[in-house]
Protein backbone atom coordinates (compact mmCIF):
# COMPACT_ATOMS: atom_id res chain seq x y z
CA UNK A 1 0.00 0.00 0.00
CA UNK A 2 1.20 3.24 -1.24
CA UNK A 3 1.53 6.82 0.98
CA UNK A 4 -1.57 7.83 -1.48
CA UNK A 5 -3.94 4.65 -0.48
CA UNK A 6 -2.08 4.83 3.16
CA UNK A 7 -4.00 8.57 3.24
CA UNK A 8 -7.14 7.42 1.50
CA UNK A 9 -7.49 4.86 4.25
CA UNK A 10 -6.80 7.04 6.92
CA UNK A 11 -9.44 9.15 5.32
CA UNK A 12 -12.06 6.26 5.53
CA UNK A 13 -10.98 5.09 8.88
CA UNK A 14 -11.88 8.99 10.49
CA UNK A 15 -15.38 8.83 8.57
CA UNK A 16 -14.73 11.88 5.84
CA UNK A 17 -15.07 9.10 3.15
CA UNK A 18 -18.09 6.31 3.18
CA UNK A 19 -15.94 4.65 0.96
CA UNK A 20 -12.10 4.78 -0.52
CA UNK A 21 -12.77 5.94 -3.97
CA UNK A 22 -10.26 4.21 -6.71
CA UNK A 23 -7.48 3.30 -4.14
CA UNK A 24 -5.51 2.32 -7.50
CA UNK A 25 -5.72 6.05 -8.92
CA UNK A 26 -3.54 9.03 -8.07
CA UNK A 27 -5.68 10.76 -5.33
CA UNK A 28 -6.08 14.00 -7.33
CA UNK A 29 -7.56 12.29 -10.25
CA UNK A 30 -9.76 9.96 -8.15
CA UNK A 31 -10.95 12.78 -5.99
CA UNK A 32 -12.02 14.85 -9.12
CA UNK A 33 -13.64 11.80 -10.99
CA UNK A 34 -15.79 11.15 -8.27
CA UNK A 35 -16.82 14.91 -7.29
CA UNK A 36 -17.73 15.49 -11.01
CA UNK A 37 -19.95 12.15 -11.10
CA UNK A 38 -21.48 13.17 -8.35
CA UNK A 39 -22.44 16.63 -9.07
CA UNK A 40 -24.69 15.37 -11.91
CA UNK A 41 -26.52 12.76 -9.26
CA UNK A 42 -26.88 15.87 -6.88
CA UNK A 43 -28.50 18.03 -9.35
CA UNK A 44 -31.22 15.86 -10.79
CA UNK A 45 -32.52 14.17 -7.54
CA UNK A 46 -33.09 17.28 -5.52
CA UNK A 47 -34.29 19.55 -9.23
CA UNK A 48 -36.48 16.79 -10.08
CA UNK A 49 -38.74 16.39 -6.85
CA UNK A 50 -38.82 20.61 -6.28
CA UNK A 51 -39.86 21.02 -9.72
CA UNK A 52 -42.32 18.13 -10.70
CA UNK A 53 -43.93 19.72 -7.20
CA UNK A 54 -44.05 23.07 -8.58
CA UNK A 55 -45.76 21.87 -11.47
CA UNK A 56 -48.64 19.59 -9.85
CA UNK A 57 -49.20 22.43 -7.77
CA UNK A 58 -50.22 24.14 -11.13
CA UNK A 59 -52.77 21.51 -12.34
CA UNK A 60 -55.43 22.60 -9.68
CA UNK A 61 -55.05 26.09 -11.87
CA UNK A 62 -58.51 27.10 -13.15
CA UNK A 63 -60.05 30.02 -14.65
CA UNK A 64 -59.92 31.33 -10.89
CA UNK A 65 -63.44 32.87 -10.62
CA UNK A 66 -65.05 29.26 -10.85
CA UNK A 67 -63.93 25.43 -10.95
CA UNK A 68 -65.06 24.56 -14.10
CA UNK A 69 -64.46 21.44 -16.00
CA UNK A 70 -63.75 22.59 -19.55
CA UNK A 71 -63.56 19.92 -22.21
CA UNK A 72 -60.19 19.74 -24.62
CA UNK A 73 -61.13 22.91 -26.90
CA UNK A 74 -62.19 22.62 -30.33
CA UNK A 75 -59.21 24.23 -32.90
CA UNK A 76 -61.93 25.76 -34.66
CA UNK A 77 -62.95 28.96 -32.65
CA UNK A 78 -66.63 29.10 -33.54
CA UNK A 79 -66.77 25.55 -32.07
CA UNK A 80 -64.13 26.26 -28.90
CA UNK A 81 -66.35 29.54 -28.20
CA UNK A 82 -70.05 27.03 -27.78
CA UNK A 83 -67.48 24.85 -25.57
CA UNK A 84 -66.67 27.79 -23.13
CA UNK A 85 -70.38 28.90 -23.24
CA UNK A 86 -71.98 25.44 -22.95
CA UNK A 87 -69.60 24.86 -19.68
CA UNK A 88 -70.29 28.11 -18.15
CA UNK A 89 -73.79 27.97 -18.62
CA UNK A 90 -73.41 23.90 -17.42
CA UNK A 91 -71.77 25.76 -14.01
CA UNK A 92 -74.75 28.01 -13.44
CA UNK A 93 -77.50 25.64 -14.01
CA UNK A 94 -75.99 23.73 -11.51
CA UNK A 95 -75.57 26.38 -9.07
CA UNK A 96 -79.25 27.12 -9.47
CA UNK A 97 -80.46 23.19 -8.53
CA UNK A 98 -78.71 23.91 -5.23
CA UNK A 99 -81.85 26.09 -4.71
CA UNK A 100 -84.50 24.21 -2.46
CA UNK A 101 -87.16 23.16 -4.81
CA UNK A 102 -89.97 22.80 -1.92
CA UNK A 103 -88.98 25.96 -0.33
CA UNK A 104 -90.21 29.06 -1.20
CA UNK A 105 -88.01 31.80 -0.57
CA UNK A 106 -89.03 35.22 0.64
CA UNK A 107 -85.45 37.57 0.92
CA UNK A 108 -83.01 37.38 -2.15
CA UNK A 109 -80.51 37.36 0.92
CA UNK A 110 -81.56 34.13 1.19
CA UNK A 111 -79.66 32.64 -1.63
CA UNK A 112 -75.83 33.57 -1.56
CA UNK A 113 -75.27 32.61 -5.30
CA UNK A 114 -76.30 36.11 -6.46
CA UNK A 115 -73.68 37.44 -4.37
CA UNK A 116 -70.98 35.90 -6.27
CA UNK A 117 -71.85 38.78 -8.93
CA UNK A 118 -73.07 41.56 -6.54
CA UNK A 119 -70.76 43.94 -7.88
CA UNK A 120 -72.03 43.96 -11.13
CA UNK A 121 -75.80 43.04 -10.62
CA UNK A 122 -76.75 45.75 -7.69
CA UNK A 123 -79.26 43.29 -5.50
CA UNK A 124 -81.44 46.41 -4.14
CA UNK A 125 -82.97 45.57 -7.68
CA UNK A 126 -83.05 41.83 -7.39
CA UNK A 127 -86.36 40.26 -5.93
CA UNK A 128 -87.81 36.57 -5.29
CA UNK A 129 -91.35 35.09 -5.52
CA UNK A 130 -92.80 38.81 -5.89
CA UNK A 131 -96.11 38.66 -5.38
CA UNK A 132 -97.83 39.90 -8.39
CA UNK A 133 -99.09 37.99 -11.67
CA UNK A 134 -96.76 38.23 -13.69
CA UNK A 135 -94.64 35.98 -11.22
CA UNK A 136 -97.26 33.36 -11.78
CA UNK A 137 -97.15 33.76 -15.30
CA UNK A 138 -93.54 32.48 -15.03
CA UNK A 139 -94.05 29.69 -12.65
CA UNK A 140 -96.91 28.46 -14.92
CA UNK A 141 -94.72 28.97 -18.31
CA UNK A 142 -91.24 27.36 -17.23
CA UNK A 143 -92.42 25.02 -14.04
CA UNK A 144 -90.10 26.61 -11.45
CA UNK A 145 -91.34 27.36 -8.12
CA UNK A 146 -88.79 30.06 -7.30
CA UNK A 147 -88.58 33.18 -10.03
CA UNK A 148 -86.18 35.57 -9.56
CA UNK A 149 -87.06 39.21 -10.37
CA UNK A 150 -84.95 41.45 -11.86
CA UNK A 151 -85.73 45.61 -12.29
CA UNK A 152 -83.78 47.47 -14.93
CA UNK A 153 -84.73 50.47 -16.52
CA UNK A 154 -87.63 50.75 -15.16
CA UNK A 155 -88.89 46.97 -16.28
CA UNK A 156 -89.34 43.47 -15.01
CA UNK A 157 -87.20 40.29 -15.82
CA UNK A 158 -88.24 37.29 -14.70
CA UNK A 159 -85.77 34.26 -14.07
CA UNK A 160 -86.99 30.77 -13.15
CA UNK A 161 -84.44 29.20 -10.69
CA UNK A 162 -85.09 25.66 -11.87
CA UNK A 163 -87.21 25.36 -14.89
CA UNK A 164 -88.90 22.05 -15.82
CA UNK A 165 -90.30 23.40 -19.22
CA UNK A 166 -88.70 24.76 -21.89
CA UNK A 167 -89.21 28.30 -22.83
CA UNK A 168 -88.00 31.47 -24.96
CA UNK A 169 -86.47 34.38 -23.84
CA UNK A 170 -89.28 36.53 -24.79
CA UNK A 171 -92.30 37.44 -23.43
CA UNK A 172 -95.35 35.48 -22.16
CA UNK A 173 -99.08 36.43 -21.07
CA UNK A 174 -102.19 34.92 -19.99
CA UNK A 175 -104.68 34.59 -22.73
CA UNK A 176 -107.88 35.56 -20.59
CA UNK A 177 -105.49 39.12 -19.65
CA UNK A 178 -103.25 39.54 -22.52
CA UNK A 179 -102.46 43.03 -21.29
CA UNK A 180 -100.37 41.59 -18.23
CA UNK A 181 -96.90 40.36 -19.90
CA UNK A 182 -93.92 38.77 -17.90
CA UNK A 183 -90.20 39.16 -19.51
CA UNK A 184 -88.94 35.74 -18.91
CA UNK A 185 -85.10 35.55 -19.45
CA UNK A 186 -83.19 31.46 -18.65
CA UNK A 187 -80.75 31.83 -16.02
CA UNK A 188 -78.09 30.56 -17.72
CA UNK A 189 -77.75 33.40 -20.14
CA UNK A 190 -77.91 36.54 -17.93
CA UNK A 191 -74.90 35.05 -15.73
CA UNK A 192 -73.31 33.48 -18.34
CA UNK A 193 -72.78 37.60 -19.05
CA UNK A 194 -72.13 38.06 -15.94
CA UNK A 195 -69.59 35.53 -15.83
CA UNK A 196 -68.15 36.74 -18.80
CA UNK A 197 -67.66 40.63 -17.41
CA UNK A 198 -66.29 39.35 -13.92
CA UNK A 199 -64.01 37.16 -15.79
CA UNK A 200 -62.89 40.28 -17.81
CA UNK A 201 -62.28 42.71 -14.84
CA UNK A 202 -60.36 40.04 -13.18
CA UNK A 203 -58.33 40.43 -16.23
CA UNK A 204 -58.00 43.92 -16.54
CA UNK A 205 -56.95 43.86 -12.72
CA UNK A 206 -54.39 41.53 -13.08
CA UNK A 207 -52.97 43.45 -16.33
CA UNK A 208 -52.16 46.45 -14.28
CA UNK A 209 -49.45 44.32 -12.94
CA UNK A 210 -48.73 41.44 -15.06
CA UNK A 211 -47.02 42.44 -18.43
CA UNK A 212 -48.13 39.14 -19.97
CA UNK A 213 -51.74 39.61 -19.61
CA UNK A 214 -51.96 42.56 -20.37
CA UNK A 215 -50.48 42.09 -23.87
CA UNK A 216 -52.87 39.23 -24.19
CA UNK A 217 -55.60 41.62 -23.35
CA UNK A 218 -54.59 44.06 -26.09
CA UNK A 219 -53.71 41.52 -28.77
CA UNK A 220 -57.17 40.00 -28.44
CA UNK A 221 -58.90 43.24 -28.33
CA UNK A 222 -57.63 44.61 -31.80
CA UNK A 223 -58.03 41.25 -33.32
CA UNK A 224 -61.81 41.33 -32.54
CA UNK A 225 -62.04 45.32 -33.40
CA UNK A 226 -59.81 45.70 -36.21
CA UNK A 227 -62.59 47.68 -38.26
CA UNK A 228 -60.99 50.63 -35.04
CA UNK A 229 -58.30 51.02 -37.24
CA UNK A 230 -59.74 52.62 -40.19
CA UNK A 231 -61.81 55.17 -37.75
CA UNK A 232 -61.59 58.64 -38.93
CA UNK A 233 -60.63 60.66 -35.70
CA UNK A 234 -59.41 64.05 -35.75
CA UNK A 235 -55.66 63.97 -34.53
CA UNK A 236 -56.32 66.96 -32.90
CA UNK A 237 -59.07 65.24 -30.70
CA UNK A 238 -57.63 61.90 -30.47
CA UNK A 239 -57.19 60.62 -26.93
CA UNK A 240 -53.68 58.87 -26.09
CA UNK A 241 -55.40 55.50 -25.14
CA UNK A 242 -56.83 54.99 -28.99
CA UNK A 243 -53.09 56.53 -29.99
CA UNK A 244 -51.22 53.47 -28.37
CA UNK A 245 -54.36 51.15 -29.59
CA UNK A 246 -53.38 52.48 -33.11
CA UNK A 247 -49.44 51.93 -32.47
CA UNK A 248 -50.23 48.69 -30.85
CA UNK A 249 -52.03 47.36 -34.19
CA UNK A 250 -48.64 48.05 -36.56
CA UNK A 251 -49.15 52.11 -37.30
CA UNK A 252 -46.35 54.02 -36.07
CA UNK A 253 -47.71 57.27 -36.40
CA UNK A 254 -50.87 58.64 -35.40
CA UNK A 255 -51.50 60.30 -39.13
CA UNK A 256 -51.06 56.90 -41.10
CA UNK A 257 -54.29 56.32 -40.66
CA UNK A 258 -55.58 58.86 -42.24
CA UNK A 259 -53.09 58.12 -45.93
CA UNK A 260 -55.02 54.28 -46.55
CA UNK A 261 -53.16 53.03 -49.60
CA UNK A 262 -56.70 51.76 -50.63
CA UNK A 263 -59.86 53.17 -50.69
CA UNK A 264 -62.38 52.35 -47.95
CA UNK A 265 -64.86 49.31 -48.54
CA UNK A 266 -68.44 49.92 -48.50
CA UNK A 267 -68.37 47.99 -45.21
CA UNK A 268 -65.64 49.98 -43.53
CA UNK A 269 -67.20 53.32 -44.72
CA UNK A 270 -70.67 52.70 -43.31
CA UNK A 271 -68.99 51.35 -40.04
CA UNK A 272 -67.59 54.49 -39.13
CA UNK A 273 -70.82 56.49 -39.57
CA UNK A 274 -72.99 53.70 -37.63
CA UNK A 275 -73.73 53.43 -33.93
CA UNK A 276 -71.78 50.76 -33.23
CA UNK A 277 -68.74 52.54 -33.45
CA UNK A 278 -69.40 54.38 -29.92
CA UNK A 279 -69.49 50.68 -28.56
CA UNK A 280 -65.90 49.56 -29.94
CA UNK A 281 -64.61 52.65 -28.83
CA UNK A 282 -66.09 52.11 -25.63
CA UNK A 283 -64.27 48.44 -25.07
CA UNK A 284 -60.87 50.10 -26.14
CA UNK A 285 -61.03 52.66 -23.47
CA UNK A 286 -62.01 50.65 -21.26
CA UNK A 287 -58.83 48.28 -21.73
CA UNK A 288 -56.14 50.80 -22.84
CA UNK A 289 -57.13 52.38 -19.37
CA UNK A 290 -57.59 49.36 -17.14
CA UNK A 291 -61.13 50.38 -16.50
CA UNK A 292 -63.81 47.77 -15.21
CA UNK A 293 -67.07 46.74 -17.01
CA UNK A 294 -69.79 47.71 -15.26
CA UNK A 295 -73.66 46.08 -15.39
CA UNK A 296 -74.12 48.33 -18.67
CA UNK A 297 -72.60 46.24 -20.56
CA UNK A 298 -75.48 43.41 -20.62
CA UNK A 299 -78.84 44.97 -22.59
CA UNK A 300 -82.09 44.26 -22.18
CA UNK A 301 -84.78 45.07 -23.84
CA UNK A 302 -88.45 44.68 -24.56
CA UNK A 303 -87.67 42.30 -27.12
CA UNK A 304 -86.73 38.68 -28.46
CA UNK A 305 -84.34 38.02 -27.16
CA UNK A 306 -84.53 40.08 -24.24
CA UNK A 307 -80.72 40.22 -23.38
CA UNK A 308 -77.53 40.09 -24.98
CA UNK A 309 -74.34 41.43 -24.46
CA UNK A 310 -72.44 44.87 -26.29
CA UNK A 311 -70.90 43.21 -29.93
CA UNK A 312 -68.02 42.52 -29.60
CA UNK A 313 -67.19 42.63 -26.27
CA UNK A 314 -68.73 38.74 -25.46
CA UNK A 315 -66.15 37.63 -28.45
CA UNK A 316 -63.07 39.52 -27.13
CA UNK A 317 -64.05 38.11 -23.33
CA UNK A 318 -64.28 34.35 -24.68
CA UNK A 319 -61.36 34.63 -26.73
CA UNK A 320 -59.69 35.75 -23.62
CA UNK A 321 -60.90 32.48 -21.32
CA UNK A 322 -60.18 30.25 -24.50
CA UNK A 323 -56.28 31.26 -24.77
CA UNK A 324 -56.51 30.75 -20.53
CA UNK A 325 -57.86 27.59 -20.60
CA UNK A 326 -56.24 25.92 -23.29
CA UNK A 327 -53.04 27.25 -22.21
CA UNK A 328 -53.90 25.09 -18.53
CA UNK A 329 -54.93 22.09 -21.01
CA UNK A 330 -51.53 22.30 -22.83
CA UNK A 331 -49.79 22.25 -19.72
CA UNK A 332 -51.55 19.23 -18.25
CA UNK A 333 -51.22 17.17 -21.37
CA UNK A 334 -47.42 18.13 -21.87
CA UNK A 335 -47.10 16.49 -18.16
CA UNK A 336 -48.86 13.79 -19.38
CA UNK A 337 -46.37 12.94 -22.24
CA UNK A 338 -43.23 13.95 -19.94
CA UNK A 339 -44.21 11.31 -17.23
CA UNK A 340 -44.83 8.53 -20.00
CA UNK A 341 -41.06 9.48 -21.43
CA UNK A 342 -39.72 9.11 -17.52
CA UNK A 343 -41.86 5.46 -17.36
CA UNK A 344 -40.55 2.24 -16.30
CA UNK A 345 -37.98 1.84 -19.70
CA UNK A 346 -34.19 2.49 -18.87
CA UNK A 347 -34.32 5.82 -17.37
CA UNK A 348 -31.86 8.19 -19.59
CA UNK A 349 -31.88 10.99 -17.23
CA UNK A 350 -29.62 8.76 -14.94
CA UNK A 351 -25.90 8.50 -15.27
CA UNK A 352 -24.79 5.04 -16.07
CA UNK A 353 -22.67 3.07 -13.50
CA UNK A 354 -19.01 1.54 -14.03
CA UNK A 355 -17.92 3.62 -16.71
CA UNK A 356 -14.84 3.41 -18.25
CA UNK A 357 -11.75 5.37 -16.83
CA UNK A 358 -11.26 6.89 -20.17
CA UNK A 359 -14.59 7.71 -21.18
CA UNK A 360 -15.06 9.44 -17.98
CA UNK A 361 -11.52 11.15 -18.66
CA UNK A 362 -13.55 12.23 -22.38
CA UNK A 363 -16.80 13.47 -20.21
CA UNK A 364 -14.98 15.80 -18.11
CA UNK A 365 -12.96 17.23 -20.76
CA UNK A 366 -15.32 17.76 -23.54
CA UNK A 367 -15.75 21.19 -24.70
CA UNK A 368 -19.61 20.35 -23.98
CA UNK A 369 -18.55 21.49 -20.47
CA UNK A 370 -18.33 24.73 -20.86
CA UNK A 371 -21.85 25.02 -22.39
CA UNK A 372 -23.84 22.11 -19.64
CA UNK A 373 -23.27 21.95 -16.07
CA UNK A 374 -22.29 18.21 -16.36
CA UNK A 375 -21.53 15.80 -19.24
CA UNK A 376 -22.11 12.14 -19.76
CA UNK A 377 -20.85 9.85 -22.61
CA UNK A 378 -21.79 6.17 -23.62
CA UNK A 379 -19.21 3.81 -23.42
CA UNK A 380 -19.40 2.64 -27.05
CA UNK A 381 -19.01 6.62 -28.22
CA UNK A 382 -16.15 7.34 -30.89
CA UNK A 383 -13.96 9.52 -29.59
CA UNK A 384 -13.35 11.36 -32.54
CA UNK A 385 -16.27 11.22 -33.74
CA UNK A 386 -17.83 13.27 -30.30
CA UNK A 387 -14.86 15.85 -30.45
CA UNK A 388 -15.86 16.68 -33.77
CA UNK A 389 -19.46 17.06 -33.18
CA UNK A 390 -18.38 19.22 -30.17
CA UNK A 391 -16.39 21.66 -32.18
CA UNK A 392 -19.50 21.94 -34.78
CA UNK A 393 -21.52 22.49 -31.71
CA UNK A 394 -19.26 25.54 -30.56
CA UNK A 395 -19.64 27.08 -33.97
CA UNK A 396 -23.26 26.50 -34.05
CA UNK A 397 -24.03 27.78 -30.94
CA UNK A 398 -21.66 30.80 -31.91
CA UNK A 399 -23.37 32.12 -35.12
CA UNK A 400 -27.07 31.30 -34.47
CA UNK A 401 -27.22 31.42 -30.38
CA UNK A 402 -24.52 33.88 -28.97
CA UNK A 403 -23.09 31.53 -27.34
CA UNK A 404 -26.05 30.42 -24.84
CA UNK A 405 -25.22 28.13 -22.21
CA UNK A 406 -27.92 25.96 -20.43
CA UNK A 407 -27.26 26.06 -16.81
CA UNK A 408 -27.81 23.85 -14.43
CA UNK A 409 -28.78 21.17 -17.47
CA UNK A 410 -26.91 18.23 -18.19
CA UNK A 411 -25.83 17.23 -21.53
CA UNK A 412 -26.46 13.20 -21.95
CA UNK A 413 -25.03 10.97 -25.18
CA UNK A 414 -26.58 7.73 -24.45
CA UNK A 415 -28.31 5.03 -26.86
CA UNK A 416 -32.03 5.39 -26.52
CA UNK A 417 -33.68 2.50 -28.09
CA UNK A 418 -36.21 1.35 -26.18
CA UNK A 419 -37.34 4.85 -25.41
CA UNK A 420 -38.51 5.07 -29.43
CA UNK A 421 -36.98 8.56 -29.45
CA UNK A 422 -33.53 9.83 -31.25
CA UNK A 423 -33.80 12.22 -28.87
CA UNK A 424 -35.34 13.85 -25.32
CA UNK A 425 -35.13 16.72 -22.90
CA UNK A 426 -36.67 16.27 -19.68
CA UNK A 427 -37.72 19.64 -18.03
CA UNK A 428 -38.29 18.62 -14.25
CA UNK A 429 -34.47 17.17 -14.58
CA UNK A 430 -33.18 19.63 -16.89
CA UNK A 431 -31.43 16.89 -19.03
CA UNK A 432 -30.83 17.14 -22.36
CA UNK A 433 -30.38 13.44 -23.84
CA UNK A 434 -29.06 12.63 -27.71
CA UNK A 435 -28.97 8.69 -29.26
CA UNK A 436 -25.25 8.54 -29.76
CA UNK A 437 -26.63 6.75 -33.46
CA UNK A 438 -28.60 10.18 -34.33
CA UNK A 439 -26.89 13.63 -33.53
CA UNK A 440 -28.94 15.47 -35.98
CA UNK A 441 -31.72 15.59 -33.01
CA UNK A 442 -29.39 17.67 -31.17
CA UNK A 443 -30.92 20.87 -32.24
CA UNK A 444 -34.27 19.78 -31.23
CA UNK A 445 -34.14 18.89 -28.28
CA UNK A 446 -31.75 21.71 -27.65
CA UNK A 447 -34.89 24.32 -28.71
CA UNK A 448 -36.59 22.65 -26.23
CA UNK A 449 -33.80 23.39 -23.33
CA UNK A 450 -34.06 27.00 -24.20
CA UNK A 451 -37.68 27.16 -24.57
CA UNK A 452 -37.75 25.21 -20.40
CA UNK A 453 -34.59 27.93 -19.54
CA UNK A 454 -36.04 30.77 -20.43
CA UNK A 455 -39.77 30.51 -18.69
CA UNK A 456 -41.47 28.25 -20.85
CA UNK A 457 -41.40 30.78 -24.19
CA UNK A 458 -43.76 28.11 -26.12
CA UNK A 459 -46.18 29.26 -23.53
CA UNK A 460 -45.99 32.97 -23.78
CA UNK A 461 -48.54 34.91 -26.02
CA UNK A 462 -45.71 36.22 -27.78
CA UNK A 463 -45.92 32.34 -29.68
CA UNK A 464 -49.45 32.34 -29.80
CA UNK A 465 -49.61 32.89 -33.60
CA UNK A 466 -46.94 30.64 -34.89
CA UNK A 467 -48.65 28.18 -32.49
CA UNK A 468 -52.20 28.92 -34.16
CA UNK A 469 -51.36 28.68 -37.92
CA UNK A 470 -48.87 25.88 -37.34
CA UNK A 471 -51.88 23.85 -35.64
CA UNK A 472 -54.11 25.41 -38.61
CA UNK A 473 -51.48 24.01 -41.26
CA UNK A 474 -50.93 20.28 -39.90
CA UNK A 475 -55.09 19.69 -39.26
CA UNK A 476 -54.88 20.85 -43.36
CA UNK A 477 -52.40 18.36 -43.99
CA UNK A 478 -54.22 15.32 -41.76
CA UNK A 479 -57.64 16.45 -43.69
CA UNK A 480 -56.09 16.16 -46.73
CA UNK A 481 -53.95 12.59 -46.63
CA UNK A 482 -57.24 11.44 -44.93
CA UNK A 483 -59.32 12.37 -48.20
CA UNK A 484 -56.61 10.41 -50.45
CA UNK A 485 -56.83 7.33 -47.84
CA UNK A 486 -53.57 8.03 -46.40
CA UNK A 487 -52.93 7.46 -42.59
CA UNK A 488 -50.26 10.06 -40.80
CA UNK A 489 -51.03 9.70 -37.40
CA UNK A 490 -51.84 6.91 -35.15
CA UNK A 491 -55.20 7.95 -32.85
CA UNK A 492 -53.67 6.84 -29.97
CA UNK A 493 -50.12 6.09 -28.50
CA UNK A 494 -46.97 8.36 -28.11
CA UNK A 495 -47.26 10.12 -31.42
CA UNK A 496 -50.86 11.20 -31.76
CA UNK A 497 -52.15 14.68 -32.85
CA UNK A 498 -52.40 15.62 -29.60
CA UNK A 499 -48.68 15.11 -29.39
CA UNK A 500 -47.56 17.01 -32.40
CA UNK A 501 -50.13 20.14 -30.90
CA UNK A 502 -48.34 20.37 -28.15
CA UNK A 503 -46.87 23.89 -27.93
CA UNK A 504 -43.38 22.69 -26.64
CA UNK A 505 -43.25 20.55 -29.68
CA UNK A 506 -44.52 23.41 -32.10
CA UNK A 507 -41.80 25.62 -30.87
CA UNK A 508 -39.01 23.25 -31.39
CA UNK A 509 -39.95 22.16 -34.71
CA UNK A 510 -40.41 25.63 -35.46
CA UNK A 511 -37.30 26.50 -33.94
CA UNK A 512 -35.60 23.57 -36.40
CA UNK A 513 -37.56 24.89 -39.75
CA UNK A 514 -36.23 28.41 -38.90
CA UNK A 515 -32.51 26.89 -39.19
CA UNK A 516 -32.52 24.38 -41.81
CA UNK A 517 -35.00 26.25 -44.01
CA UNK A 518 -34.91 29.55 -43.71
CA UNK A 519 -31.21 30.43 -42.65
CA UNK A 520 -30.36 27.55 -44.47
CA UNK A 521 -28.00 25.92 -41.64
CA UNK A 522 -26.47 21.97 -42.58
CA UNK A 523 -24.96 20.41 -39.40
CA UNK A 524 -24.67 17.36 -38.41
CA UNK A 525 -26.35 18.49 -35.39
CA UNK A 526 -29.36 19.37 -37.15
CA UNK A 527 -32.26 17.36 -39.65
CA UNK A 528 -31.36 17.62 -43.47
CA UNK A 529 -34.61 19.15 -44.93
CA UNK A 530 -34.78 16.19 -47.24
CA UNK A 531 -35.70 14.10 -44.14
CA UNK A 532 -38.45 16.26 -42.57
CA UNK A 533 -42.05 14.80 -42.38
CA UNK A 534 -45.38 16.21 -42.41
CA UNK A 535 -44.72 17.67 -38.82
CA UNK A 536 -42.43 20.50 -40.72
CA UNK A 537 -45.19 22.78 -43.24
CA UNK A 538 -44.25 24.39 -45.57
CA UNK A 539 -46.33 27.86 -45.89
CA UNK A 540 -45.10 31.46 -46.92
CA UNK A 541 -47.11 32.98 -43.52
CA UNK A 542 -45.78 30.54 -41.02
CA UNK A 543 -42.37 31.23 -42.25
CA UNK A 544 -42.82 34.49 -42.10
CA UNK A 545 -43.83 34.49 -38.22
CA UNK A 546 -40.82 31.71 -37.44
CA UNK A 547 -38.30 34.51 -39.07
CA UNK A 548 -39.37 37.27 -37.29
CA UNK A 549 -40.02 35.48 -34.09
CA UNK A 550 -36.80 33.62 -33.59
CA UNK A 551 -34.75 36.11 -34.65
CA UNK A 552 -35.55 38.12 -31.94
CA UNK A 553 -35.40 34.83 -29.70
CA UNK A 554 -32.03 34.12 -30.27
CA UNK A 555 -31.07 37.62 -30.35
CA UNK A 556 -31.74 38.17 -26.76
CA UNK A 557 -30.03 34.97 -26.15
CA UNK A 558 -27.20 37.12 -26.97
CA UNK A 559 -28.07 40.16 -24.45
CA UNK A 560 -29.00 37.87 -22.12
CA UNK A 561 -25.65 36.25 -21.90
CA UNK A 562 -23.93 39.85 -21.75
CA UNK A 563 -26.22 41.13 -18.77
CA UNK A 564 -25.01 38.23 -16.34
CA UNK A 565 -21.68 38.29 -17.61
Amino acid sequence: MNEYQEFCELLFIAGIFEKVPYLNANLDEALTDESYLLKGERIFSLAREKKRKEQLKSQNLTVRLCDLKFPSLNHNEVEAHKQLSNSIKKFIRQEFKRINRNEKYSSIEDISFFYLFSNLMPTENLSINKLCTQTEIARVVTGSQNILCFNFSESDFYIPCIPHKRFRNTEYYFRSNPSITASIIHSDQIFLYLFLIHWCNYLILRSRREEECNLVLKQLLIKNTSALQMYNWSTEEMPDWFEQYLIDSGLEKRNDIYSPKELLSKTLRSFNHSEDIMKYLNIVEHIYTCKEFDFSTIVFKQSYPLVSMIYPLDAFILDTLKYYVSAIQNERLEQHYRKQVEGNVARAYTTKRNIPQHILTEMKTSVFNDYFDFVEFDADIEKNSVKDIADEFVKLNHRYFNDFKCKDTTFRIRKLGRHKAYGLYYMYLKTLVVDLRHPDSFVHEYFHAIDDILDGLSQKFAFCKIADRYTYLLLKTIKESEKDGTKILSKSGKYSLQYYLQRCEIFARCGEIYLFRLLHVESSLLKHPDTQSFAYPDDDELNALIYDYYSLVTKNLGIDKKKEE
